[in-house]
């Protein structure tokens, strides 16, 4: 089955160009503003897959809509009419298609010159009427408001708001384009399940997750959701310079500390080192819990029951990975008895507070 993809320089198409690429699907043609209408034709024919994304969204003017998204949805629903082998078309409309308004009624125009030329024929249409798309590659003023608070705030450009209570309903490339490539196994005259996975949240919510990314030493909860798409649409925008960002580290004469990545729910990473036959720690808490792993060299961990005054050691190599949890009400220290230097990775399950510290010195002699 051979793809044609229109619109090939645009977000949408970018996105389910790379996934294709991923299940290295290679074989499909590609239609954009730099190819002919003779090129569109001959890909038409040589075609039984279409996915025709190819819209005009803010032209320069008015009659751009027509021209755009009604002339030549007409041109490519009269060619595959023509066809006598069986053709699939996906086509990228909007929820807005209807609306009294040129965008909205070119996209519903755009629908109608497909369903009117695939009238009694064994074509197959399918419209996916989209909610707002957000995700890589979207254009900032152009595609998305959420593309657009994402470049502002990485700018630090002041975000212009006219109402932060209006919903959005929104949906994230990634979700879309899991949809679309179920085409790729259904057979031509199915038109597959069209629900895609959405989000309502109002501009001002928006705008200020999108703002709390600006802090990058602490991340919120962004493993999955609408938090996991948002913070990965954010990251698309920044430019190489702002790749890396220093951090703070306290060195002495034992060695340095270093505080990485500190998030909301979910404590804190850091990493330490220590020079040979330094000790490190000898303090115990009373909730705060720790896991740490040695990265290189050799680590004596001590522990005492500050009631009991149980006591036991672990001895830990770099060589081999194990992690050494802190127990509450156990005092607790590393010592590097190796020769070279101990550096050892920390999480701690909250975030250090001078305030609150929870943490209590104790010797363990």
């Amino acid at each position: 089955m051979k793809i044609l993809i229109t619109g090939s320089s645009g977000f949408l198409a970018k996105n389910l160009i790379a996934h294709l690429q991923d299940r290295n699907i290679i074989d499909y043609e590609l239609f954009n503003r730099s190819h002919s209408i003779d090129h569109l034709k001959n890909c038409i024919k040589k075609c039984s897959l279409i996915f025709h994304f190819a819209a005009a969204n803010r032209p320069s003017q008015e009659i751009g809509f027509h021209q755009d998204n009604v002339q030549l949805s007409k041109i490519i629903a009269d060619e595959v009419s023509s066809k006598s082998d069986q053709t699939k078309v996906i086509i990228s409309s909007s929820i807005q298609a209807g609306l009294d308004n040129p965008y909205g009624n070119s996209k519903l125009q755009a629908e109608q010159q497909f369903e009117s030329a695939f009238l009694n024929t064994h074509h197959q249409l399918v419209i996916y009427r989209l909610k707002n798309l957000f995700g890589k590659w979207s254009k900032p003023n152009y595609n998305s408001v959420i593309a657009t608070f994402c470049d502002n705030v990485l700018r630090n450009v002041r975000l212009d708001i006219h109402d932060s209570d209006k919903v959005l309903d929104i949906i994230y490339i990634d979700d879309l384009v899991e949809n679309l490539m179920q085409h790729l196994e259904l057979p031509l005259n199915d038109p597959g399940n069209l629900e895609i996975v959405s989000y309502a949240e109002t501009i001002g919510r928006l705008a200020s997750i999108i703002q709390s990314f600006k802090d990058s030493k602490v991340v919120d909860s962004v493993g999955d959701g609408l938090m996991r798409a948002l913070y990965a649409t954010y990251l698309s925008h920044k430019q190489p310079d702002d790749f890396s960002y220093p951090l703070i580290s306290h060195d002495d004469e034992r060695g340095r500390f270093v505080e990485l990545l500190q998030t909301k729910i979910s404590g804190q990473f850091s990493f330490f080192t220590a020079k040979p036959g330094i000790t490190r720690g000898g303090h115990y808490h009373h909730s705060k819990s720790e896991k740490f792993f040695v990265l290189n060299g050799e680590a004596e961990f001590k522990f005492k029951h500050i009631i009991s005054k149980e006591s036991f050691s672990i001895n830990v190599s770099g060589v081999n990975p194990e992690v050494v949890e802190t127990i509450p009400g156990w005092a607790h220290d590393i010592t590097n008895t190796g020769k070279d230097e101990l550096i050892v990775a920390l999480w701690a399950n909250e975030i250090f507070d001078k305030e609150k510290p929870d943490t209590f010195y104790k010797d363990l002699q």
